[in-house]
Protein backbone atom coordinates (compact mmCIF):
# COMPACT_ATOMS: atom_id res chain seq x y z
CA UNK A 1 0.00 0.00 0.00
CA UNK A 2 3.00 2.31 0.16
CA UNK A 3 2.68 5.16 -2.31
CA UNK A 4 -0.96 4.29 -2.88
CA UNK A 5 -3.13 7.09 -4.17
CA UNK A 6 -5.18 8.78 -1.47
CA UNK A 7 -8.53 8.23 -3.22
CA UNK A 8 -7.97 4.48 -3.24
CA UNK A 9 -6.81 4.30 0.35
CA UNK A 10 -9.73 6.19 1.92
CA UNK A 11 -12.51 4.25 0.16
CA UNK A 12 -14.46 2.28 2.72
CA UNK A 13 -15.52 -0.21 0.05
CA UNK A 14 -12.11 -0.48 -1.64
CA UNK A 15 -9.93 -3.59 -1.77
CA UNK A 16 -7.02 -2.06 0.24
CA UNK A 17 -9.33 -1.10 3.09
CA UNK A 18 -10.96 -4.52 3.02
CA UNK A 19 -7.56 -6.21 3.29
CA UNK A 20 -6.49 -3.94 6.13
CA UNK A 21 -9.75 -4.40 8.02
CA UNK A 22 -9.72 -8.19 7.96
CA UNK A 23 -7.90 -8.38 11.27
CA UNK A 24 -10.48 -6.12 12.89
CA UNK A 25 -13.50 -7.68 11.21
CA UNK A 26 -12.62 -11.29 12.02
CA UNK A 27 -11.47 -10.42 15.53
CA UNK A 28 -14.31 -8.07 16.46
CA UNK A 29 -15.57 -10.39 19.20
CA UNK A 30 -12.13 -10.98 20.75
CA UNK A 31 -11.69 -9.22 24.10
CA UNK A 32 -8.80 -8.95 26.51
CA UNK A 33 -5.17 -8.08 25.81
CA UNK A 34 -3.85 -11.65 25.91
CA UNK A 35 -6.61 -13.03 23.71
CA UNK A 36 -6.12 -10.21 21.21
CA UNK A 37 -2.40 -10.88 21.09
CA UNK A 38 -2.97 -14.59 20.56
CA UNK A 39 -5.48 -13.86 17.79
CA UNK A 40 -3.02 -11.56 16.02
CA UNK A 41 -0.28 -14.21 16.25
CA UNK A 42 -2.57 -16.84 14.77
CA UNK A 43 -3.34 -14.48 11.88
CA UNK A 44 0.05 -12.82 11.50
CA UNK A 45 -0.44 -12.51 7.75
CA UNK A 46 -3.19 -9.94 8.29
CA UNK A 47 -1.13 -7.66 10.52
CA UNK A 48 1.10 -5.90 7.90
CA UNK A 49 -1.88 -4.56 5.93
CA UNK A 50 -3.40 -3.21 9.14
CA UNK A 51 -0.14 -1.54 10.16
CA UNK A 52 0.27 0.08 6.75
CA UNK A 53 -3.27 1.42 6.93
CA UNK A 54 -2.61 2.97 10.32
CA UNK A 55 0.61 4.54 9.02
CA UNK A 56 -0.69 5.92 5.71
CA UNK A 57 -4.33 6.82 6.30
CA UNK A 58 -4.92 10.62 6.18
CA UNK A 59 -5.43 12.38 9.49
CA UNK A 60 -8.48 14.59 10.00
CA UNK A 61 -8.50 17.25 12.72
CA UNK A 62 -11.80 17.26 14.62
CA UNK A 63 -12.45 20.47 16.60
CA UNK A 64 -14.31 19.69 19.83
CA UNK A 65 -15.67 22.08 22.42
CA UNK A 66 -15.86 21.58 26.16
CA UNK A 67 -19.60 20.91 26.06
CA UNK A 68 -21.19 17.68 27.22
CA UNK A 69 -21.41 16.56 23.60
CA UNK A 70 -17.80 17.44 22.92
CA UNK A 71 -16.65 15.51 25.97
CA UNK A 72 -18.73 12.49 24.97
CA UNK A 73 -17.29 12.49 21.45
CA UNK A 74 -13.77 12.84 22.82
CA UNK A 75 -14.35 9.87 25.11
CA UNK A 76 -15.69 7.72 22.27
CA UNK A 77 -12.98 8.56 19.75
CA UNK A 78 -10.05 8.90 22.11
CA UNK A 79 -9.77 5.26 23.10
CA UNK A 80 -7.27 3.10 21.28
CA UNK A 81 -6.92 -0.60 20.69
CA UNK A 82 -5.40 -3.19 18.40
CA UNK A 83 -8.57 -3.11 16.27
CA UNK A 84 -7.74 0.51 15.36
CA UNK A 85 -10.66 1.95 17.30
CA UNK A 86 -9.00 5.36 17.18
CA UNK A 87 -6.92 4.68 14.07
CA UNK A 88 -9.72 4.38 11.52
CA UNK A 89 -13.10 6.06 11.56
CA UNK A 90 -15.56 7.03 8.84
CA UNK A 91 -15.67 10.81 8.37
CA UNK A 92 -18.09 12.83 6.25
CA UNK A 93 -17.02 16.43 5.63
CA UNK A 94 -20.15 18.51 5.14
CA UNK A 95 -20.40 21.11 2.36
CA UNK A 96 -22.15 24.47 2.60
CA UNK A 97 -25.58 23.18 1.52
CA UNK A 98 -27.52 19.94 1.15
CA UNK A 99 -27.86 20.72 -2.56
CA UNK A 100 -24.08 20.60 -2.85
CA UNK A 101 -23.99 17.36 -0.87
CA UNK A 102 -26.43 15.71 -3.30
CA UNK A 103 -24.75 17.02 -6.44
CA UNK A 104 -22.76 14.84 -8.86
CA UNK A 105 -22.60 11.25 -10.05
CA UNK A 106 -21.24 9.99 -6.71
CA UNK A 107 -24.58 10.82 -5.06
CA UNK A 108 -26.79 9.32 -7.75
CA UNK A 109 -27.70 6.38 -5.52
CA UNK A 110 -28.58 8.75 -2.69
CA UNK A 111 -30.83 10.92 -4.86
CA UNK A 112 -32.59 7.90 -6.37
CA UNK A 113 -33.30 6.27 -3.02
CA UNK A 114 -34.44 9.53 -1.41
CA UNK A 115 -37.00 10.00 -4.19
CA UNK A 116 -38.24 6.43 -3.79
CA UNK A 117 -38.66 6.74 -0.04
CA UNK A 118 -40.45 10.08 -0.34
CA UNK A 119 -42.77 8.71 -3.03
CA UNK A 120 -43.61 5.77 -0.74
CA UNK A 121 -44.87 8.16 1.94
CA UNK A 122 -41.92 8.21 4.35
CA UNK A 123 -41.18 11.48 6.14
CA UNK A 124 -38.43 12.51 8.57
CA UNK A 125 -38.83 14.83 11.56
CA UNK A 126 -36.23 16.07 14.03
CA UNK A 127 -37.41 15.66 17.60
CA UNK A 128 -34.62 17.20 19.64
CA UNK A 129 -31.04 18.28 19.46
CA UNK A 130 -28.94 21.22 20.56
CA UNK A 131 -25.12 21.41 20.74
CA UNK A 132 -23.94 19.32 23.68
CA UNK A 133 -26.96 17.04 23.67
CA UNK A 134 -28.20 14.00 21.83
CA UNK A 135 -30.03 14.49 18.55
CA UNK A 136 -33.00 12.34 17.56
CA UNK A 137 -34.62 11.98 14.15
CA UNK A 138 -37.73 9.90 13.42
CA UNK A 139 -38.98 8.39 10.18
CA UNK A 140 -42.76 8.31 10.03
CA UNK A 141 -45.26 6.71 7.71
CA UNK A 142 -49.04 6.76 8.07
CA UNK A 143 -48.65 8.47 11.44
CA UNK A 144 -46.35 5.89 13.02
CA UNK A 145 -42.62 5.91 13.78
CA UNK A 146 -40.85 3.25 11.72
CA UNK A 147 -37.18 4.19 12.17
CA UNK A 148 -34.89 6.51 14.13
CA UNK A 149 -31.42 8.00 14.05
CA UNK A 150 -29.45 9.26 17.05
CA UNK A 151 -26.29 11.32 17.29
CA UNK A 152 -24.12 13.15 19.82
CA UNK A 153 -23.94 16.82 18.89
CA UNK A 154 -21.14 19.33 19.33
CA UNK A 155 -20.60 22.70 17.68
CA UNK A 156 -18.67 21.47 14.62
CA UNK A 157 -18.54 17.69 15.00
CA UNK A 158 -21.34 15.14 15.29
CA UNK A 159 -20.93 11.48 16.23
CA UNK A 160 -23.59 9.43 14.44
CA UNK A 161 -24.60 6.65 16.82
CA UNK A 162 -27.46 4.82 15.12
CA UNK A 163 -29.14 4.91 11.73
CA UNK A 164 -32.02 2.45 12.16
CA UNK A 165 -31.97 0.80 15.57
CA UNK A 166 -32.21 -2.91 16.31
CA UNK A 167 -35.54 -4.30 15.18
CA UNK A 168 -35.81 -1.86 12.27
CA UNK A 169 -33.83 -3.97 9.80
CA UNK A 170 -36.99 -4.82 7.85
CA UNK A 171 -37.34 -1.19 6.73
CA UNK A 172 -36.69 -0.76 2.97
CA UNK A 173 -33.11 0.25 2.23
CA UNK A 174 -34.15 3.54 0.61
CA UNK A 175 -35.44 4.72 3.99
CA UNK A 176 -31.88 4.75 5.32
CA UNK A 177 -30.85 7.09 2.50
CA UNK A 178 -33.77 9.43 3.21
CA UNK A 179 -33.08 9.43 6.95
CA UNK A 180 -29.38 10.13 6.55
CA UNK A 181 -29.99 12.90 4.01
CA UNK A 182 -32.42 14.67 6.34
CA UNK A 183 -29.92 14.37 9.19
CA UNK A 184 -27.22 15.87 6.95
CA UNK A 185 -29.55 18.70 5.91
CA UNK A 186 -30.26 19.64 9.54
CA UNK A 187 -26.61 19.44 10.56
CA UNK A 188 -25.51 21.67 7.68
CA UNK A 189 -28.09 24.22 8.81
CA UNK A 190 -26.61 24.00 12.33
CA UNK A 191 -23.12 24.81 11.03
CA UNK A 192 -21.69 21.32 11.64
CA UNK A 193 -18.56 20.52 9.62
CA UNK A 194 -17.93 16.81 10.24
CA UNK A 195 -20.04 13.71 10.84
CA UNK A 196 -18.15 10.73 12.28
CA UNK A 197 -18.96 7.04 12.59
CA UNK A 198 -16.55 5.45 15.03
CA UNK A 199 -14.56 2.23 14.71
CA UNK A 200 -15.70 1.52 11.16
CA UNK A 201 -12.74 -0.79 10.50
CA UNK A 202 -14.45 -3.77 12.13
CA UNK A 203 -17.90 -3.22 10.62
CA UNK A 204 -19.43 -5.68 8.12
CA UNK A 205 -18.66 -5.05 4.42
CA UNK A 206 -22.29 -4.12 3.72
CA UNK A 207 -22.18 -1.18 6.13
CA UNK A 208 -18.88 0.00 4.68
CA UNK A 209 -20.40 -0.08 1.20
CA UNK A 210 -23.40 1.94 2.42
CA UNK A 211 -21.13 4.47 4.12
CA UNK A 212 -19.12 4.90 0.94
CA UNK A 213 -22.31 5.64 -1.03
CA UNK A 214 -23.17 8.35 1.51
CA UNK A 215 -19.77 10.01 1.09
CA UNK A 216 -17.90 8.81 4.18
CA UNK A 217 -14.17 8.19 3.88
CA UNK A 218 -11.69 6.37 6.08
CA UNK A 219 -9.64 8.63 8.35
CA UNK A 220 -7.48 8.62 11.37
CA UNK A 221 -8.58 11.46 13.61
CA UNK A 222 -6.81 14.02 15.75
CA UNK A 223 -8.94 15.69 18.41
CA UNK A 224 -8.28 19.41 18.83
CA UNK A 225 -9.85 21.82 21.30
CA UNK A 226 -12.10 24.61 20.10
CA UNK A 227 -11.65 27.96 21.83
CA UNK A 228 -14.41 28.43 24.31
CA UNK A 229 -17.11 30.91 23.40
CA UNK A 230 -16.86 34.21 25.26
CA UNK A 231 -19.59 34.61 27.89
CA UNK A 232 -22.48 36.83 26.91
CA UNK A 233 -21.88 40.35 28.20
CA UNK A 234 -24.98 41.64 29.91
CA UNK A 235 -25.64 45.38 29.61
CA UNK A 236 -24.60 47.38 32.63
CA UNK A 237 -27.37 48.61 34.90
CA UNK A 238 -27.43 52.41 34.84
CA UNK A 239 -28.73 54.38 37.81
CA UNK A 240 -30.78 57.11 36.16
CA UNK A 241 -30.88 59.07 39.39
CA UNK A 242 -27.37 60.31 38.72
CA UNK A 243 -28.60 62.30 35.70
CA UNK A 244 -30.68 65.50 36.18
CA UNK A 245 -34.11 65.30 34.55
CA UNK A 246 -34.69 68.41 32.37
CA UNK A 247 -37.95 70.32 32.66
CA UNK A 248 -40.28 70.14 29.65
CA UNK A 249 -39.65 73.69 28.36
CA UNK A 250 -35.91 73.03 28.44
CA UNK A 251 -36.39 69.97 26.25
CA UNK A 252 -38.38 72.03 23.75
CA UNK A 253 -35.76 74.77 23.74
CA UNK A 254 -37.62 77.69 25.36
CA UNK A 255 -37.32 79.50 28.70
CA UNK A 256 -39.28 78.33 31.68
CA UNK A 257 -42.99 79.19 31.45
CA UNK A 258 -42.95 80.09 27.71
CA UNK A 259 -44.93 77.04 26.57
CA UNK A 260 -47.68 77.61 29.13
CA UNK A 261 -48.05 81.29 28.25
CA UNK A 262 -48.23 80.53 24.56
CA UNK A 263 -50.95 77.96 25.17
CA UNK A 264 -52.90 80.48 27.32
CA UNK A 265 -52.68 83.17 24.64
CA UNK A 266 -54.17 80.84 21.97
CA UNK A 267 -57.11 80.09 24.19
Amino acid sequence: MRGMQRQELVRLDGAPYAAASRLATEGAAVSGTLRRGAFALRHAGWVPAWLRLVAELPVQDLPLSGSAGGRAIRSALGTGGWRARSASHAVLELPASVEEYLRGSKRQAVRTNVRRASAAGYEVARRCGTPGHQGLWEVRRAGGVVATATAVLDREVVLLQTLLKDGQAAIPSEVRYLLHTEVVSDLIADGVRFVVVEAVLGMPPGLKYFGARLGYEARRVRLVALPELAPVQRPAVVDLRQFPVPRLPQVLGGPAGQVLRSGSARR
